[in-house]
């Protein structure tokens, strides 16, 4: 199963030099539809007005940060089988019912395509 570069990717964080750089790397791997929000809470609202195939989420930001977004969206019949990755200083953190997808920052093309494919069936 091959990567569908067409759906919608929500990349999340409170730094927009992050985003942009997420942004720019999303697109060189062929993402064509990529937002972005600032926080937890503007995603969230996001989600429910677009459905995305992938969310991108530093997990530090306030005042929602990336875990509790990812805890909203699991508890969200609409929402809880989005895929997500999480943006971490360590890339290994776990919330305590579930493990997230994680990378490591800085983050960087290789990793990002790695998971990404992880996340979303491709090859």
């Amino acid at each position: 199963m091959s990567v569908d570069f067409t759906v919608p990717v929500l990349v999340v964080d409170d730094y927009e030099p992050k985003v942009r750089i997420t942004r720019n790397l999303l697109n060189e791997m062929g993402f064509t539809n990529v937002y972005q929000a600032t926080d937890g809470a503007t995603a969230f609202a996001l989600m429910h007005h677009c459905r995305f195939g992938l969310v991108i989420t530093d997990a530090e930001m306030s005042p929602i940060s990336g875990y509790d977004l990812w805890q909203q969206v699991r508890k969200d019949s609409a929402l809880k089988d989005t895929p997500f990755l999480m943006l971490t200083e360590d890339g290994k953190r776990k919330t305590k019912a579930h493990s997230c997808n994680c990378i490591a920052k800085p983050l960087n093309a290789g990793e990002l395509k790695s998971k990404v494919q992880a996340v979303l069936g491709g090859n």
